[in-house]
This record gives structure tokens, sequence and C-alpha cells, in this order.
């Protein structure tokens, strides 16, 4: 772990990582031991904080309970997968939900209420769906962006704010769908 951290900070030219994400929980990996390897390179200035990623509920608890200063959970989240469980231990413990997937792997694309949305408010599927995510407390977005003009557009979303009965209507849309195996790949 430390090596690996070691490598990419030569990479990227840096001393540090602003945040310094565990991928998966794994069965094989004692959870108490690779907590505590994260914890110490934060204390060695390698990563100003550290998170979970891919963390259910109950393995959060369990990790919160080994360092309770966690910063995230990166998570696959988007209106077809509701995570409220999730959220709110999140936000009672003060950490950000970073929203991986979060247009479903484009099949919200194609979704009837969020494209009658995008075309009243004359912005694109994609745009409603991160207005949507990142309108929400505590939840940031992790979109693909294929070139500058992309991430221009996705960045309109800070300009822009969803109606309650719109942000209702996007909730309403979950249906439990995830795009990720559930086990480490």
């Amino acid at each position: 772990m430390r090596f690996e951290l070691e490598k990419s900070l030569r990479l990227l030219q840096t001393d540090y990582v602003d945040l310094l994400l565990m991928h998966w929980p794994r069965p094989d990996v004692s959870l108490e031991w690779a907590l505590g390897e994260f914890a110490a390179l934060r204390k060695q200035g390698k990563a100003r904080t550290i998170g979970v990623s891919n963390f259910p509920t109950a393995l959060l608890r369990q990790a919160l309970e080994i360092v309770g200063d966690l910063a995230a959970n990166q998570v696959e989240y988007h209106p077809y997968l509701n995570q409220d469980p999730l959220l709110n231990l999140m936000r009672e413990c003060g950490l950000v939900l970073i929203a991986h997937s979060p247009l479903a792997r484009g099949a919200l694309l194609n979704d009837p209420v969020i494209q009658e949305i995008a075309m009243r408010r004359r912005l694109s599927v994609a745009q409603v769906v991160l207005r949507w995510l990142v309108q929400q407390a505590r939840v940031v977005a992790i979109p693909g962006v294929a070139n500058v003009e992309q991430l221009r557009e996705n960045l309109k979303v800070l300009d822009v704010t969803l109606a309650s009965d719109e942000m209702s209507a996007i909730s309403a849309l979950a249906r439990g769908m995830t795009m990720q195996p559930s086990a480490s790949p």
C-alpha cells in the first residue's frame, strides 16, 4: 500500500494527495489493518484526508469505529439507485458521498422523466442528473469527461437549481438498479 502511494506521488510529482480512498472492501484483508495503514499515511502527511469506496452502510459503520474521521465514501449513486440509508449515515457522521456512475452508465439518457425536465430547462439529461446529485447535501459527482467542452457543460450545473418537485420526480425513479458487481473485481 505504501509502495503504491509512493509510486503515485512520484508520478504526480507531489508530496501528498488530498484524498486517499480504500477502493473495495475485501474479506481477505483486515479492515483494521488497512485503515490503520491509511491513517498512518495521513499522519505522515502523504494524504490530507482518507476515505473508503464501495462500502455499504454496515461496513461503513465498522470502518468508522476504526477511524472515526473518514472523509468520504465513493459509491455508485444515481436516480435509479436509492442510497438513502447510506447517505443518512454519512450525513450524520460528516462524510461526503462521492457518486460514481452518475448516469447509470448511460441508462438514464433515455429516461422520459429526466428528458422532460431537461427539455423544459434547456439542459442536457446529463446536466439534469448531475444537478440532482450535487444539489443534495454532502453529495458530489464524478462524471466521465472526454474533452474540455464536456467539462464546461458539466460545470454549468453549478449555475442551476432544480425545483423541489423536479428533485422529487427524479428521486422517485429509484428502482434498485446497480451498474456494478457487488464484489471486488
